[in-house]
């Protein structure tokens, strides 16, 4: 849980980036009070207009870049950066020059080169930089950590983790949305979606640097090969199976009306000629007709990001982790087993429950048991983006900070054993991993 917020007259925030998850942090940092949002930068309009009239900011501080933000001399005590992936770093680097604290969304950047020079620049001006591993901040995380940092299952030699993305988020977000082809978002599927495990790995390990990691993956569903028969271009078009297909546009779009900070947002922040925040329904249909992606099949778009991968790590300490990626499942869930000297602990993220388990020294019994359910609503990254919010606020104003706040050298190890795995794929070898 999160150390209390010392009272302030008012934490003045300015947004950066005012896409789905910028606006999200901004609406959560809200809870908290004397907190204000500001100032708001997007070189969109329409997001920038959306994110003034939600914040209500004053329009003379709205910018489509982060110099004319600096140049105006606004005031803020912190700052929200909810960019695009390949935005991060050319965004940061001028705020964290002026000694600015930053929250800066995941993945930090797009390679090591860029890693390392965020890392510099925050230790060369004195600033600070959290990024937004939220999973940290979750109850069920937490409660996990603590039990670890209290020596109840001994030293870790041995974690596993996985996570299935659901079939319907796999499609808004990596096929048809803005993540789907990894040129154009400049990330991975590891990182853009991953990054999060990755951290968690670093995070039960802290003070334990991972020295050498290896990755096998591939794009194995979603390519015009395994097209099921029938299987047309366009869902509402020419395709003569929409109705039994779970990647429908039809049923996922207009009937369920998932992931729409993905389908619909992405469509008016193109620039349409209607007015007001909302599609109505004939033009969705109508869009969903046309060439844009949301309304294409899954298996003919040029999507290149793989729907299967597992990652394998090992530490200082000869302790390992072992992540795997699953792509297109019915469900999105995650899974954590620790293994320790002194027990094991087994998790599930959507079921809000862990199990922990040790030796027992008794002729009946070989171990004990007990399970611990966590009862906190799946709203927000399960409770973690509030929460990371107020630790964020913490740390800006020089405060104690939880167990859960993002150290940048964790952060820095969870990227690198990112970004190495990508490239143990594409050369087929172990990398090592760099000290820092």
């Amino acid at each position: 849980m999160n150390l209390p917020i010392i009272k302030k007259m008012e934490f003045k925030i300015a947004l950066i980036g005012a896409g789905s998850r910028g606006t999200q942090y901004s609406s959560h940092a809200l809870k908290h009070g004397g907190t204000k949002i500001v100032a708001v930068v997007d070189p969109n309009e329409f997001r920038r207009n959306i994110a003034a009239e939600k914040f209500n900011i004053d329009p003379k501080n709205c910018f489509p870049g982060v110099d004319e933000l600096l140049e105006r001399g606004v005031e803020f005590d912190g700052v929200i950066n909810g960019t695009m992936d390949n935005m991060h770093v050319k965004t940061t680097l001028p705020l964290l020059q002026r000694g600015k604290c930053v929250m800066l969304e995941k993945p930090m950047c797009l390679n090591k080169d860029e890693l390392f020079e965020l890392y510099n620049t925050t230790v060369k001006y004195n600033a600070k930089l959290m990024v937004c591993h939220v999973l940290r901040y979750t109850p069920f995380y937490s409660a996990i950590k603590q039990r670890v940092v209290n020596g109840e299952i001994g030293e870790i030699k041995h974690i596993y983790a996985s996570e299935s993305v659901a079939n319907y988020h796999m499609a808004a977000a990596f096929i048809r949305g803005k993540w789907g082809n990894s040129v154009e978002c400049g990330s991975k599927i590891l990182m853009a979606k991953s990054c999060h495990d990755m951290d968690l790995l670093t995070w039960f390990k802290s003070g334990v640097r991972p020295v050498k990691v290896s990755s096998m993956g591939s794009l194995f569903e979603y390519k015009a090969e395994k097209a099921p028969e029938g299987a047309g271009k366009k869902c509402l078009v020419d395709c003569k199976i929409e109705s039994d297909c779970p990647y429908s546009a039809n049923l996922n779009y207009l009937k369920r009306d998932d992931f729409d900070v993905y389908s619909w947002r992405a469509i008016l922040e193109k620039g349409t000629d209607l007015s007001g925040k909302t599609i109505p329904f004939e033009e969705k249909v109508k869009y969903l007709k046309s060439d844009d992606r949301f309304g294409r099949c899954v298996y003919y778009l040029d999507n290149d990001q793989y729907d299967t991968q597992n990652v394998s790590v090992q530490f200082e300490d000869g302790s390992v982790a072992t992540f795997g990626l699953d792509a297109g499942t019915p469900y999105g869930e995650r899974y954590i087993r620790l293994e320790g000297t002194k027990g094991m602990i087994i998790g599930q993220f959507m079921k809000q429950q862990f199990i922990i388990r040790k030796p027992k020294l008794d002729l009946d019994e070989k171990y004990t048991e007990e399970v611990v359910d966590i009862n906190c609503s799946l709203d927000g990254h399960g409770g973690g983006d509030t929460r990371i919010i107020g630790d964020f606020i913490n740390l800006a104003l020089g405060n104690e900070t939880s167990i859960s706040c993002t150290s940048i050298e964790d952060s820095m190890y969870g990227h690198l054993i990112g970004f190495n795995a990508d490239i143990s794929i594409n050369e087929e070898r172990i990398v090592r991993i760099e000290k820092l």
